[in-house]
């Protein structure tokens, strides 16, 4: 009764002293947001006014919990930069609407469970008001269910490289999840986590894990898991890997290793028989040049011995005298 009592006065009060009648200003966003613990949300917020009053330059709002009362309690999110938040959701709860466009769009990062329960939005500019009673969205926490997403081959080939690239769930800017790879492959590989920023701030964070499959891997399991710090929660998703000999590949492979061997083979011989044939006939020509000069010799030497056997059987013509004295 008493918090109710000052919400009223605080109604009241703001109504007094600004002179504004409260159905002239109004607010649309969704009645209800459901996130699962760990991720993030965002809840949608327009706002309006009437054109008899101004928003001012440096216009700030705030985001509080249904049962708080603005100038007590601290707010879960603004962007007034001396205005001190809430600690159990300082870093979580931003205001990432623009106010000069009149939006006033919040996003809950790290989502808890102590998060549950309705939210009222406040403006202060050339004017203040708290759109209590018009929207006040729900935020409801469910567990953690949602399973990465792995992209993968279904059928893997032995001694192909492969790339497996597994997603955090969400899109959030709250605190990096820790992304590991567990399971019974045990062959050797390489991990590589990376954080993409998308255009509307948030983030996708992602791991990829590179090794080469051999066929005794069949039925291995290979499991993300994915760890949120910021709430103690994990969810993981395991795959089962087929892997299969590259016999198509294997057998093109191999029948183009067989037909660039024979080609190999068929050249070498045919290079080789070319420089036998040539050796060869160079060694029939030197034998066909020793056998001549051999003949030139023998013939040679058989006319020298001709020569020489006809000069010693020609005849004497000297007649000897008998001795004198010899009568």
């Amino acid at each position: 009764m008493q918090r109710a009592g000052l919400l009223l006065l605080s109604a009241l009060w703001e109504g007094f002293l600004y002179q504004v009648t409260p159905t002239d200003y109004y607010m649309n966003s969704t009645d209800s947001v459901t996130v699962q613990q760990g991720l993030c949300v965002i809840i949608p917020c327009k706002f309006g006014f009437p054109p008899t009053v101004i928003l001012g330059d440096n216009p700030h709002g705030y985001w509080f919990r249904e049962a708080d009362i603005p100038g007590i309690n601290k707010p879960v999110a603004t962007n007034d930069g001396s205005r001190e938040v809430s600690e159990n959701t300082r870093d979580r709860f931003q205001l990432v609407g623009d106010l000069k466009k009149q939006d006033c769009t919040l996003r809950i990062n790290d989502a808890k469970k102590e998060d549950i329960g309705r939210y009222f939005f406040r403006i202060e500019g050339g004017f203040l008001y708290s759109f209590f009673n018009k929207i006040r969205p729900f935020v409801n926490i469910t567990d953690l269910r949602e399973r990465p997403k792995i992209s993968y081959t279904v059928m893997l080939n032995a001694r192909i490289p492969v790339n497996v690239a597994c997603t955090a769930p969400g899109r959030c800017a709250g605190t990096a999840p820790i992304i590991t790879w567990t399971g019974t492959l045990n062959r050797a590989n390489s991990t590589t986590n990376t954080s993409s920023a998308n255009r509307n701030g948030t983030v996708t964070h992602t791991s990829r894990i590179s090794f080469i499959p051999s066929v005794r891997d069949y039925n291995k399991t290979l499991t993300c898991v994915v760890y949120y710090p910021a709430v103690k929660a994990y969810t993981q998703r395991t795959l089962s890997l087929g892997v299969e000999s590259y016999s198509k590949q294997l057998d093109t492979e191999l029948v183009s290793w067989i037909i660039c061997v024979n080609i190999i083979i068929v050249s070498l011989t045919a290079l080789a028989a070319y420089y036998c044939g040539r050796r060869i006939k160079s060694r029939e020509r030197e034998l066909d040049d020793l056998e001549t000069a051999a003949q030139e010799e023998d013939a040679t030497t058989s006319s020298t011995t001709t020569t020489s056997t006809t000069s010693s059987s020609t005849p004497s013509t000297v007649e000897e005298s008998p001795p004198q004295g010899v009568r």
